[in-house]
């Protein structure tokens, strides 16, 4: 993966912030790591996420605002280059 077309910063740079988002933003409910358990039962880990979502529909939802059906989630934005950075990271902790 060595870098990223549109903002030409290594991939681990890339994966090192996005993993700094998600655990600022989201780390209080999903857990971020390859390993370990969220906090909250109905909070999938990001490496769940990962395994199980295609990053092209990850990447939409990103974009368009995530929505989840339970009301405890709070709404996050990110910029492009944040969706380009958690993007990266997922792509590290994804397993094969």
């Amino acid at each position: 993966l060595g870098t990223t077309s549109g903002l030409a910063q290594p991939t681990s740079v890339l994966a090192n912030r996005g993993e700094e988002l998600l655990s600022r933003e989201c780390a209080m409910c999903h857990a971020t790591g390859r390993r370990g358990e969220s906090s909250q039962r109905a909070a999938p880990s990001f490496a769940e996420i990962a395994r199980r979502g295609d990053l092209a529909r990850i990447r939409r939802a990103l974009e368009s605002g995530i929505t989840s059906g339970h009301p405890a989630m709070p709404t996050v934005t990110f910029s492009a280059s944040d969706i380009e950075a958690v993007l990266a990271y997922l792509g590290t902790i994804r397993e094969p």
